[in-house]
C-alpha cells in the first residue's frame, strides 16, 4: 500500500458510486469529496451557517486521518440507511462547543434533520477539495456529512444531485502505481 493518497480525476457523483464498488488495479482504496455546500445547522438553539462537504465513507481512512476526538466516517456511515452523523472541523468544534468532549454524541440540526456528532478532525485539517483549490484552513469545511446522506433529504435524485458538479476522487495507490497511471485507469473505466 502506498504512503500517500493521491487526487485523482473528478467524476459525477453516480459515477463515484459506480467507481466505489469496483475492484480497481493499482488501487487499494477511493474515496470521495463532493463540492462544497452550505449548511443551515442549530446548535444548541442557535441557528449557524456552516460550510459543508460531503464525502464518502472512506474518505478520512483514504487520507490516513486521525480523529481529534471521537471517530471519523467509515463506509457504514455513508449507506442511506444509516444513522445521520456528521463530523465536525476541529476550529469548529473550538468556536461552537468550546472544544468539549461532550459535544461527542450529541445532535446537531442539519437541514431538517438531526445529526448524531461522532467525531472532530485534527487541527488544520483541510481535506483535498480545499488544498486542491488553494483554500486557506479557515475557508475550508465546518462539517463533513456522509455523500450518501445529503442534508434534510433522503431522495434518490437529490442523492445523486450532490455530486452532479462533480466529486474529487482520491485514491490510496498500491506501491509502484504512479498517480497518473491510476488516472489514466480511471478515465477508462469512465
Amino acid at each position: 500500500q502506498g504512503d500517500d493518497a493521491r487526487p485523482l480525476p473528478h467524476i459525477s457523483g453516480p459515477g463515484f458510486r459506480a467507481l466505489d464498488r469496483e475492484a480497481l488495479p493499482g488501487v487499494t482504496a477511493v474515496a470521495g469529496e463532493a463540492t462544497s455546500r452550505g449548511f443551515s445547522t442549530v446548535i444548541d438553539g442557535r441557528a449557524v451557517w456552516a460550510a459543508g462537504r460531503y464525502v464518502s465513507g472512506a474518505f478520512f481512512e483514504v487520507l490516513g486521518t486521525r480523529p481529534a476526538a471521537g471517530r471519523l466516517l467509515v463506509r457504514t456511515d455513508d449507506r442511506p440507511a444509516a444513522p445521520r452523523t456528521v463530523v465536525l472541523a476541529h476550529h469548529f468544534w473550538r468556536r461552537h462547543f468550546a472544544g468539549r468532549a461532550e459535544a461527542i454524541g450529541t445532535s446537531i440540526r442539519i437541514g431538517s434533520h438531526l445529526h448524531t456528532v461522532i467525531g472532530v478532525t485534527p487541527p488544520g485539517f483541510v481535506g483535498v477539495r480545499a488544498g486542491d483549490l488553494g483554500e486557506r484552513v479557515e475557508d475550508a469545511a465546518d462539517l463533513w456529512v456522509p455523500m450518501s446522506q445529503p442534508a434534510g433529504t433522503t431522495d434518490a435524485a437529490t442523492i445523486d444531485a450532490v455530486g452532479a458538479l462533480g466529486t474529487l476522487v482520491t485514491a490510496r495507490l498500491v506501491n509502484g502505481i504512479t498517480p497518473h497511471e491510476a488516472g489514466a485507469e480511471l478515465q477508462e473505466l469512465a
